[in-house]
């Protein structure tokens, strides 16, 4: 059993009982001595909502059976995936100088909180750093030489952050209406294509406020050139996509990754510096346009844990608008064969040979597959 985390921790509820209870068996592994429970209600004119909000309740006193101080911030009406969120993580940095928060389909692998609470202390004072990371978009990244990286893009899947930071946040946006502000953000940024996407999401979230909280609140950090601690493997899943999300109803591009434990001691990186090489491919991965080394190389994972369908989906289109792409070629080629389609398969084989003649990866692969 990994030591309990020194941070408070505090879950999202609201009508998933499966994936909450989920949630608390991956908790239990690290036994958290506070656990914060904010607990959102049901949906008007969702006749379903009040038993399953009641039951995804019920799974903390349920299976939350270990000594733990359970403090709950529970409403009766629905607040909403904006409000809800908002409201909870400022009651608990309001009693807490720092905690981790989870999701009720985020479940984390047991390294991530001594993960949160390594970070959380490294940089309780340094103003540079705003977030701490569990989602690892990339999978893995700079794994070989450091524990960690900074970037600007990171995610609501298994967070960490201080009072300190949290104070940044407004949920109205209003000083994206500052022009200098947004051209300092473009500066910081660098990228044009990454600019538009970022003042695009601003722009609407201005205009139509708490439809979405987690894009304010990297706008809050982003304005203040605070940076998100990326950790060099992923190391939160989430398994909530399906009909009963609110948002992530389709698996997004990625597939998203399995979790795998972080190695300590701690290596930090060289310095507390933006790694925007990462936050360029989180981006490209985020468009569902990966490059085509990333896209092969979380492919051939794919293919390597029986995931043929999955790995198919992500190489597509890149094969589609670059059928010479040698390792996307014969990635698509062995999941089409792992799926029971040869003859797919073969076409991509003989396509890619009359682009590279003479390979012999494909050359295999086809004679294999015969005439």
């Amino acid at each position: 059993m990994s030591a309990p985390p020194r941070a408070a921790v505090a879950i999202f509820v609201f009508n998933r009982p499966e994936t909450t209870r989920a949630v608390v068996s991956a908790l239990r592994a690290v036994r958290p001595p506070v656990l914060y429970v904010v607990a959102d209600g049901p949906r008007p004119g969702r006749a379903d909502d009040l038993q399953r909000c009641h039951d995804a309740r019920r799974v903390i006193d349920t299976d939350v059976d270990w000594p733990c101080d359970i403090r709950r911030l529970t409403s009766e009406t629905n607040q909403g995936v904006a409000r809800s969120p908002v409201s909870g993580i400022s009651w608990v940095l309001a009693q807490e100088d720092r905690a981790v928060f989870l999701e009720d389909d985020c479940v984390p692998e047991p390294t991530f909180f001594r993960f949160c609470d390594e970070i959380l202390e490294r940089y309780r004072d340094d103003t540079r750093v705003s977030q701490v990371c569990g989602n690892n978009r990339l999978i893995e990244w700079k794994a070989d030489r450091q524990s960690y990286h900074f970037a600007y893009y990171g995610s609501a899947w298994g967070w960490a952050t201080w009072r300190r930071a949290w104070a940044w946040f407004d949920p109205l946006l209003t000083s994206w209406e500052d022009s200098e502000l947004r051209a300092r953000i473009e500066a910081r940024i660098g990228d044009p294509q990454e600019y538009r996407y970022f003042a695009d999401i601003c722009t609407r979230a201005r205009r139509d406020p708490y439809k979405t909280w987690d894009y304010e609140w990297g706008f809050a950090q982003i304005a203040h050139d605070a940076l998100t601690v990326i950790p060099s493997v992923n190391l939160v899943t989430n398994i909530g996509f399906g009909p009963g999300a609110t948002y992530t109803v389709r698996r997004p591009l990625p597939a998203m990754p399995e979790s795998r434990p972080m190695t300590f001691p701690f290596r930090p990186p060289p310095s507390v510096a933006r790694d925007s090489e990462y936050d360029h491919k989180h981006f490209l991965w985020a468009l569902g346009q990966p490059d085509a080394a990333s896209a092969a190389d979380f492919g051939r994972r794919l293919l390597l844990r029986g995931r043929a369908m999955e790995a198919l989906v992500l190489v597509d289109a890149t094969w589609r608008t670059d059928p010479g792409q040698r390792d996307i070629a014969l990635i698509r080629a062995e999941a089409l064969l792992a799926l029971g389609r040869p003859r797919a398969a073969a076409e991509v084989l003989s396509r890619l040979l009359a682009l590279a003649p003479g390979d012999a990866a494909a050359s295999a692969l086809l004679a294999e597959i015969g005439p």
